[in-house]
């Protein structure tokens, strides 16, 4: 569950990465939010602190996968045969569902022109700050059903936290009570970058640890 999990998160964190590249407003109001959270929690912090004051991070984390999922989906058993849109699938086949092309057809983010799954025109972390704009439960980066991600727990335990300094970033992993953190640039391209995880208590460039 965790070499899972380590996978398919640092794939996400490249993924934010990205996204937050080619919108430096988005990450403009990340920073922020992060710095006042700072300033707010000093330098302990609870996934609790996070989950409460930190709805933009939420936000970029939950856009970046509705844009970007890491999985490709999953295969069910077809129990009966069904016709859909004049396409029979016989009974005993395998049917694989998409969470990318889930996401395109959700009734509240859909734009007939596609842009709402444009890297560039439809990344809008706001959406999931307002009941109205929100994705449906068509949202399925974990999977759905009674196979839903096993590890969905341990992710959304997990969260990136940015806090800006001059050029750099210092990029937290809070897991339970645990924070692992790694100095990037933010005018570079990162694909990987190392964690230190001798440490278990909160620490940023600037900070008093």
């Amino acid at each position: 569950l965790i070499f899972a999990g380590a996978e398919t998160s640092s794939n996400t964190l490249t993924n934010a990465m990205l996204l937050l590249g080619m919108h430096p407003t988005v990450w403009k109001k990340l920073v922020k939010e992060q710095h006042d959270f700072v300033k707010k929690h000093g330098n302990t912090i609870t996934k609790e602190d996070i989950d409460r004051d930190c709805p933009y991070l939420d936000g970029v984390l939950r856009e970046t996968m509705r844009l970007l999922p890491i999985s490709a989906g999953g295969a069910r058993d077809v129990d009966d045969t069904v016709i859909i849109d004049g396409v029979q699938i016989p009974k005993g086949w395998f049917s694989i569902y998409s969470p990318a092309l889930t996401h395109e057809q959700d009734p509240k983010t859909f734009l007939e022109d596609g842009s709402h799954m444009d890297i560039q025109d439809g990344f809008k972390p706001e959406r999931w700050m307002d009941a109205g704009t929100r994705p449906t439960t068509e949202y399925i980066p974990y999977g759905a059903g009674h196979r839903y991600c096993l590890g969905h727990t341990l992710a959304t335990a997990g969260r990136i936290f940015p806090t800006g300094t001059c050029n750099e970033v210092c990029f937290i992993l809070s897991i339970e009570n645990i924070c692992f953190h790694a100095n990037v640039d933010p005018r570079n391209t990162v694909l990987s970058f190392p964690v230190n995880r001798n440490e278990n208590i909160f620490s940023c460039p600037g900070s008093k640890s």
